[in-house]
């Protein structure tokens, strides 16, 4: 079978190496480099690097709960890869703006503290405004990015306090309730768990919540130390509401 960004390995599997090409493997914090006798590039710094052709995964596998966690991971990953060839989402002046990660969630909920908030969005004609709106009536205005559907905004998020976030685009005004949370396990916990770990917990609370973290699960693996094709096929998965 032909193996794409995120796919599970597990003890006993082989590897064909590309021909002038390499593999790359995250696995507990550790990272190898395996290249083709005829690929010339140098490994990444980190990784431990070695030349074949043909390798067999000899450390252990992951089972049971991790397994699992970290096939979702990899669903997300085979249809966002951003080198996978695939039809563009587009964006149609003419509809409503909206933003897909807190489109028809429950419960959007957002960890306290003060916060640089990350959106994107898709439709909705030029020029954006975006505004964050605390329960005492102030506030806090976004900074829209100048070609594209995108933003932040910066805001204080309190326990078991609302607030509520606009995005306007002309005469078309949306709005959505965020929920403030005291903090997001998934996210935080042992130190010894690796990036690549944490973002599989993330994604599985996601869908475990139906999309109530989703929002919080996209500011958190932007701050992810992962590879870069990796953080954005999540990114792009996650903030178009596509989880599994």
């Amino acid at each position: 079978m032909k193996f794409e960004l995120g796919t599970v390995l597990e003890e006993g599997d082989r590897l064909k190496v590309p021909e002038r090409g390499f593999v790359k493997i995250n696995r507990g914090g550790t990272c190898e480099w395996l290249a083709s006798p005829d690929y010339q590039e140098k490994a990444e710094e980190g990784c431990t690097a070695k030349i074949t052709s043909d390798y067999a995964v000899s450390a252990p596998g992951l089972a049971g709960e991790v397994a699992g966690r970290y096939q979702r991971l990899a669903e997300m990953l085979g249809w966002w890869d951003p080198e996978r060839e695939r039809k563009p989402m587009r964006s149609r002046d003419s509809y409503k703006p909206r933003v897909p990660a807190l489109d028809n969630i429950a419960k959007p909920l957002v960890v306290v503290g003060d916060r640089v908030l990350q959106l994107r969005w898709v439709d909705g004609k030029p020029p954006f405004r975006l505004v964050a709106i605390t329960p005492n009536g102030r506030e806090a205005e976004g900074v829209v990015t100048e070609s594209g559907r995108s933003g932040t905004v910066t805001v204080a998020v309190k326990n078991e306090t609302a607030i509520r976030l606009e995005l306007t685009a002309g005469d078309e005004v949306v709005s959505y309730t965020l929920y403030g949370v005291s903090r997001f396990d998934a996210a935080s916990g042992d130190a010894e768990i690796d990036d690549y770990d944490r973002a599989s917990r993330i994604v599985a609370a996601i869908s475990d919540s139906g999309g109530d973290w989703a929002f919080e699960g996209v500011q958190q693996i932007s701050t992810l130390n992962l590879d870069p094709r990796v953080k954005e096929a999540l990114t792009d998965a996650i903030e178009f509401g596509d989880w599994p």
